[in-house]
Parts: C-alpha cells; sequence; structure tokens
C-alpha cells in the first residue's frame, strides 16, 4: 500500500508520482514494470513505465520466461483489446 495515495494498485501509484501512463505508437498503454522484480514493492521509485517489448526484453535477459509468455500475448492486442 502507498502511504501517500492509500492503494495498492501499482498502475494507480505510478500514474499518482508520475504522470500519466504513455501510450506507444500503437496506442496501448505502457506496462508497469517492479524495478527489483517484488511484485509487493509498490514504491512510486521501484515502478518504471516501459512499452510492452521493452518489458518482455527484461524478463527474456532475466530468463523469467513465464513472464515472457503471459507479456507476450499482450504484443498482438490493439489498444481497445488491453
Amino acid at each position: 500500500m502507498c502511504i501517500y495515495c492509500g492503494t495498492k494498485k501499482y498502475r494507480k501509484i505510478y500514474e499518482n508520482h508520475h504522470g500519466p501512463i504513455p501510450r506507444d505508437t500503437d496506442g496501448r498503454k505502457y506496462d508497469i514494470h517492479h524495478i527489483d522484480g517484488n511484485h509487493s514493492n509498490n514504491d512510486p521509485m521501484n515502478l518504471k513505465a516501459v512499452t510492452i517489448k521493452e518489458h518482455y526484453d527484461i524478463h527474456f535477459e532475466q530468463g523469467d520466461y513465464g513472464a515472457c509468455i503471459l507479456i507476450s500475448r499482450k504484443m498482438n492486442f490493439t489498444s481497445k483489446e488491453l
């Protein structure tokens, strides 16, 4: 829970502290990546907006292939489907 926002929703925490989540060239909102890999750590400084492709690449380099599969499913979605 963010002590400043009063929420556990990491996307909302990101927006409250960093501004609107950017969109890629296809109009899809960026993913929010937990920098330290701990999804319970929703500290605003641990959240980073990345494109879906960048998010895939981060997890691929870390050998987190399960996350890659989940992220790759979003790569072909349009902005209306996400």
